[in-house]
């Protein structure tokens, strides 16, 4: 079984698991056996980047 990223405008919309055998589409990216990305990362055509962080709320 391996990890597939689905992608929506270089953005992970969704990981799935598929057979090995798996042929990706053109909008998704084989991962591998272990899931390092999640919903939210960035795909850069090389590389799997996370989501920038939410900015720390100002203290009072």
């Amino acid at each position: 079984m391996i990890y597939v990223a689905h992608l929506n405008t270089g953005v992970v919309s969704q990981v799935t698991v598929e057979p090995d055998d798996y042929q990706p589409a053109s909008d998704n990216i084989v991962i591998g056996p272990d899931n390092i990305v999640g919903v939210g990362w960035t795909w850069d055509g090389g590389a799997f980047a996370p989501p920038n962080p939410p900015p720390d709320e100002p203290s009072e």
